[in-house]
């Protein structure tokens, strides 16, 4: 049941993080590849084109947590989020056994399934590649120099195709045809058996892909076709692609020797069935293409109009990148980022919440009632899965919770759902300001925990009752109780007491201080912190207001208890008129 219960979570979390972007991509790839054969595009349009869809969609997965990386500031305000807020109790949930059976979607299941069999075919087809590389560079070492002939052949065509790099001509081994092998040290293989009118055009068809970087673009298309090999369009691009480049190759060849076009195409037919090296870009890419290849021979562009379709394929190429990165990349919100964003973004909800009301809302039904509503949910109990689900929500004016988000994940869907639907039904005495109800903020922590001891045969004990345990491990401090602390003097007295440093002020220093502190029983401040500070003298100012403040108790069952509260300070100058 564990296997399985994985295997549906690896499902259900790969639905927004990998299903979708790759369903966006599938859609631009099918249009472009549908395009680009209804058009028959040379090979200066369609190699850039299906470069960019295929470069696409590693970049779909590699962009958001590149721009997370680069955007540490974002970062930080998800989590100022869940700190500027009342927090209420961890509340701890240890669910007594009970006979449900369990029950798992299927469809998780074989998504799961799915995942982990892509997952397995790409290591296997990157140990291909892995071990592609190593016979590639072995192979290399271990070929002899090419004859004085074949040398001047490749150096011949280095000059003419403007190479500046040094070439190194070899003999390539028996029944290979021309091949060429790295991208820094180019080696270029060629028969020794070859005539000098094929020598000349093999030279120039090899040097043709120094030239372009064919193999340093080849072998990262190896990559990427073994990471994602199990989408078959993938595969379909990564043919087309091969294809496509022999055919910018054969162009350039017929360009440089326009009369060798006869010995060009007894070249490839003579070779056309003899395979090249692992990772090697050989003269002939197999005798399924060669039709395709003679057909584009025999009807070449005109130098200006294969320049022209270059920068076109080259711009489409840019456009079709865009549209599938952007496109699959939207596809897979992060949860909680886009939660957080939408929050921020929305400030018709948000302008008339505040973060501490001189009457807190009250917890209709106590804690009691919260945890009754808490069930661990029978599966995640089943499979051992424990963790802490952070909600964050606002207690409306009527007392009903909107905006309910996770704010922090267990790293588990089932929780997180049971947490969400212990909190949503929750009704408050609403908290007020100046004797008039306002929307406040507030967030809890619900930590799902299996009892430590194993089950016993026979009658069972009670479970222990959960406690309003204080968030930095306090036993004696409460998070919330049935009845808040209330601000004796409400938060006008507070903003009173709060002065504002004339060096900062003169400094032109704002900000928000945020002050943690316990009240205790008697209603006064103890253990007041700053949790956070633009400034020193900010904080110093803020401390010394909070700590004359004074409060009627909180009580917990009628009896007056200490409980930690937060207060945000926000200093602010006002914006001098011109």
């Amino acid at each position: 049941m564990p296997d399985l219960l994985t295997l549906a979570d690896l499902g259900r979390a790969s639905v927004f993080a990998l299903w979708l972007p790759v369903l966006v991509w599938s859609v631009v790839a099918v249009l472009a590849e549908a395009a680009l054969r209804a058009s028959r595009a040379g090979a200066p349009l369609s190699l850039p084109i299906r470069g960019a869809v295929l470069a696409a969609l590693p970049l779909a997965f590699a962009l958001p947590a590149s721009l997370k990386a680069l955007a540490p500031d974002a970062a930080r305000a998800v989590t100022a989020l869940t700190t500027e807020v009342t927090w209420l109790p961890g509340i701890a949930v240890g669910a007594q056994p009970v006979d449900v059976a369990p029950t798992l979607s299927g469809l998780d299941v074989v998504l799961g399934l799915v995942v982990v069999a892509a997952i397995g075919l790409a290591g296997i087809r990157l140990a291909h590649v892995a071990h592609a590389a190593w016979r590639a560079h072995t192979t290399r070492r271990r070929l002899p120099s090419a004859s004085a002939e074949a040398a001047a052949a490749v150096e011949t065509a280095r000059i003419r195709f403007g190479v500046t790099r040094a070439v190194v001509a070899v003999e390539g081994p028996a029944n290979t045809p021309p091949f060429t092998l790295g991208w820094r040290r180019p080696v270029v293989a060629l028969p020794p058996d070859l005539r000098p009118e094929a020598l000349e055009v093999a030279a120039a068809h090899e040097v043709a892909h120094v030239r372009r970087a064919d193999y340093a673009w080849h072998a990262v298309q190896q990559v990427v076709e073994a990471v994602f090999a199990a989408h078959p369009l993938v595969g379909v691009l990564g043919r087309g692609l091969n294809l496509d480049r022999e055919r910018a190759v054969d162009a350039a060849v017929l360009t440089a020797c326009p009369d060798r076009r006869r010995a060009y195409a007894d070249l490839l037919f003579s070779y056309a069935a003899l395979p090249a090296p692992p990772l090697a870009l050989g003269a002939a890419w197999g005798s399924s293409s060669l039709k395709t290849r003679i057909d584009a021979m025999t009807r070449p562009l005109s130098p200006a109009r294969a320049r022209l379709f270059g920068h076109l394929g080259r711009l489409l190429g840019l456009v079709v990148l865009a549209a599938a990165v952007a496109g699959a990349t939207l596809a897979s919100p992060s949860p909680a980022v886009a939660t957080v964003t939408s929050t921020l973004a929305a400030p018709a909800d948000t302008t008339d919440v505040v973060e501490v009301a001189d009457e807190m809302p009250v917890l209709i039904g106590g804690l009691e009632g919260l945890m009754g509503r808490v069930e661990y949910p029978e599966l995640q109990r089943r499979a051992g899965v424990e963790g802490r689900t952070v909600l964050q929500f606002v207690v409306s004016t009527e007392g009903t919770v909107e905006q309910l988000v996770v704010a922090r994940s267990s790293g588990n869907d089932g929780l997180d759902e049971a947490a969400m639907a212990a909190v949503r039904p929750s009704r408050f005495e609403p908290g007020r300001v100046d004797g008039e109800p306002v929307r406040v903020r507030f967030a809890v922590p619900i930590t799902f925990r299996l009892p430590a001891e194993a089950e016993t045969v026979g009658q069972a004990e009670p479970a222990p009752r959960p406690q309003a345990s204080d968030p930095e491990g306090d036993p004696d401090v409460m998070a919330v109780v049935d009845e808040q602390p209330r601000l004796i003097g409400g938060l006008a007295g507070l903003q009173e007491r709060v002065t504002y440093p004339p060096l900062a002020r003169d400094a032109g220093i704002e900000g928000q201080v945020i002050v943690q502190f316990v009240v205790d029983e008697q209603g006064s401040v103890q253990d007041a912190v700053v949790l956070r500070s633009p400034d020193d003298m900010l904080s110093e100012a803020a401390l010394r207001a909070v700590r004359e403040a004074r409060f009627e108790p909180g009580r917990q069952g009628g009896v007056a208890v200490k409980v930690r509260f937060a207060v945000p300070i926000t200093f602010r100058l006002p914006e001098v008129e011109d």
